[in-house]
């Protein structure tokens, strides 16, 4: 397993780096660090379901994806109980202490008697989180070929401070494996046959599988800001490029709107990662590998 944690306040900074190993979970970095503050973190491993804490809370807070890194097309095939699809995720989780928490797994298929056996893939998922709230969640779900694909999924309505970015992606038996297949949120200001009403839409062209019908989910949610005081988006891939403005020291934060390319790669830094900055005001970059895209916004 590979994890990351920092966190950081407008009126006090702390850090903390986590290193344990567990059963197949080898542990990299974790740090954190505060748009009136900020936190980044990341959660990676081939076969652990629990998560990371980031210790935020789902009440006055939101947290989006900064970091999809490794192979998504593993898992499902039943459909069974003990089917585990690959996943990058931050969000709220059931019975848990109402905290989001960072999932970064693989997948994991049932055989004949009902035994779960994992594909040993590995998922990193990276998150940023901020003391803001908006509209929630929404997941958008692909279906089999034959029926097209899925149309795009409203998350929520236009508003002036209003911005949305990808909060997971879990997928399998190949979906995610061709270089043409992309996740995105979108804002809409003008209507058509996909988009009836203007908003934030998740648009994705992945299929469910054809042969038996496991299905791939895109997540999304909202931060209403109190203020914007300058944006920046960015979409690239194969570079590591700066994706804020220099000339400022003031706070600002990013999130992933977008993913394209076949994320398939058996390894752990392989996707699109958003490279957050050792000071609230210092640059923010992002790192996309050779045959990927991927789409960043950035708020201050």
């Amino acid at each position: 397993m590979r994890s990351m944690f920092m966190i950081g306040l407008a009126v006090s900074l702390s850090a903390c780096a986590m290193d344990e190993t567990e059963g197949d979970i080898e542990t990299t970095t974790v740090t954190e660090a505060l748009v009136s503050g900020w936190a980044v973190g990341a959660w990676g491993t081939t076969t652990d379901l629990v998560g990371f804490d980031t210790g935020w809370s789902t009440s006055n807070s939101t947290c989006v994806l900064t970091q999809v890194t490794g192979n998504l097309t593993e898992g499902g095939y039943w459909q069974a109980a003990t089917d585990v699809l690959s996943e990058a995720s931050v969000g709220y989780k059931l019975n848990s202490n109402g905290h989001y928490w960072i999932l970064g797994h693989g997948g994991a298929y049932t055989n004949q008697v009902n035994q779960r056996v994992w594909a040993n893939n590995p998922v990193m998922a990276g998150a940023v989180c901020v003391p803001y709230t908006g509209p929630a969640e929404v997941t958008w779900k692909s279906q089999q070929p034959q029926y097209g694909i899925a149309d795009p999924k409203k998350v929520a309505g236009l508003a002036a401070t209003r911005r949305c970015f990808l909060t997971g992606v879990a997928s399998g038996m190949g979906a995610f494996g061709k270089s043409t297949d992309f996740a995105r949120v979108v804002k809409v200001t003008s209507t058509d046959s996909k988009h009836p009403t203007t908003g934030w839409y998740i648009e994705s062209n992945l299929e469910s599988n054809a042969t038996n019908g496991q299905p791939a989910y895109v997540s999304a949610a909202c931060i209403d800001f109190p203020s914007i005081w300058a944006e920046w988006g960015a979409w690239f891939g194969g570079a590591t490029n700066i994706i804020t403005a220099q000339g400022d020291s003031l706070p600002k934060m990013c999130g992933l709107t977008g993913l394209h390319g076949a994320w398939n790669a058996n390894s752990w830094t392989n996707g699109a990662t958003i490279n957050a900055p050792s000071t609230q005001g210092g640059l923010w970059s992002m790192t996309v590998s050779a045959g990927k895209s991927a789409e960043a916004n950035c708020i201050e």
